[in-house]
């Protein structure tokens, strides 16, 4: 398929525009753009552009949220646009609001979003990212950027909370990660299952034994999986605007396996790529405190996920734990030396890209066919 061709054809660029971080451009007294903040420039252009001016049609939930855009711009005024909206965000809402004074066609809402998504992602890539090229890859062959065509409010989050996490990393008190957190919370509130992240850089900062991080994170994930029907039954007495998704009223319900669960196989795979880290990486490295604070974040990801592969719902809630790994798996390659270096690059890169055309042959985000909006 033509657009299909169009996806491979930017994964392929993804890696090949690479070679621009080796060069940089000096202007002026000793002034220069690094190779690096080239590359990011030129992927930032290509992805936002792909997905700022795709049609209403590529994507599984771009037409919904035209037509929420729509209601949230006739409404009469803010509190009746959140009264009238099938979605608990005020942040969001408000987003349409400010976007619908300067149009009313959706479009401005899908560029927004793109352009939204992809700063985010792209400062979070370029602050803790040990190979930006990897990186960007990664969001690709994670499949998170089909996913940021089709939940695009839901991407939005996801990458707010990534940045929050940083500030976390340095310091739990940070007011800057609270803020962004709070704003993640007005767009998507799923992102709330990030606590368990932060609660996993408290453990970072008790125990520095990788290894022994690695171990009792999969125990606690496990435990979590098991209790975690009833876990949900609490919450959802607290947020009865998401019941439909516990008791049905919804196309996905959170206590039902409802998927093939062949998504297990990924999620065996990132696990793998944990335990690799505390081989290589026994003591918590302060020079890369980040990625040893994120460890159990992306454990608990990688268990959580194998015992809930087959619901959709889970699956969907867990891209905020899936996208630690974009700068993750390059943290742990970079941690690789000579020949074992090569052959984990080009065993990531393989599984990865098979992944993500697997995704694109079943069409499971809605990305096929690919339109430009005035197609």
């Amino acid at each position: 398929m033509i657009s299909i061709s169009v996806y491979v054809g930017v994964t392929i660029f993804t890696l090949l525009a690479g070679v621009l971080c080796k060069f940089d451009i000096r202007y002026g007294n000793s002034r220069k753009i690094s190779g690096r903040q080239i590359y990011l420039f030129v992927m930032f252009f290509v992805l936002t552009f792909i997905m700022a001016f795709r049609s209403v049609n590529v994507g599984v939930d771009t037409a919904p949220y035209s037509r929420i855009f729509g209601i949230i711009h006739h409404a009469s005024s803010f509190r009746e646009a959140i009264e009238l909206a099938p979605l608990s965000a005020p942040i969001y809402v408000g987003i349409c609001r400010i976007l619908g004074l300067f149009s009313a066609e959706p479009q401005i809402l899908i560029i927004f979003t793109a352009l939204f998504i992809n700063i985010g992602l792209f400062v979070f890539i370029n602050r803790v990212s040990s190979n930006v090229v990897i990186s960007t890859f990664c969001w690709i062959g994670l499949t998170l950027f089909y996913c940021s065509m089709n939940g695009s409010r839901q991407s939005m989050a996801l990458v707010i909370t990534l940045n929050a996490l940083v500030y976390f990393a340095r310091d739990l008190k940070s007011k800057k990660g609270w803020i962004l957190m709070l704003i993640a919370i007005g767009i998507h509130s799923t992102c709330l299952i990030i606590a368990v992240a932060i609660l996993g850089i408290i453990l970072t900062d008790k125990i520095h034994e990788s290894r022994l991080v690695l171990i009792i994170t999969v125990i606690i994930s496990a435990l979590i999986s098991i209790v975690f029907k009833g876990i949900v039954r609490v919450l959802l007495q607290f947020f009865p605007h998401y019941s439909m998704y516990g008791f049905g009223g919804a196309q996905y319900s959170i206590f039902e396996s409802n998927g093939g669960g062949r998504i297990v196989i990924l999620y065996i795979f990132l696990l793998a790529i944990c335990v690799l880290w505390t081989i290589i990486n026994k003591k918590q490295n302060e020079s890369d405190s980040f990625h040893s604070k994120m460890l159990p974040a992306v454990v608990f990801g990688a268990v959580f996920g194998i015992f809930n592969c087959r619901n959709e719902l889970i699956n969907r809630a867990l891209w905020f734990y899936i996208g630690i790994f974009i700068t993750f798996i390059p943290a742990v390659i970079e941690k690789c030396k000579g020949l074992v270096k090569w052959i984990i690059d080009i065993i990531i890169i393989s599984v990865l890209a098979a992944y993500s055309l697997l995704s694109l042959l079943e069409n499971q985000n809605g990305v096929i066919p690919y339109a430009l909006f005035w197609q």
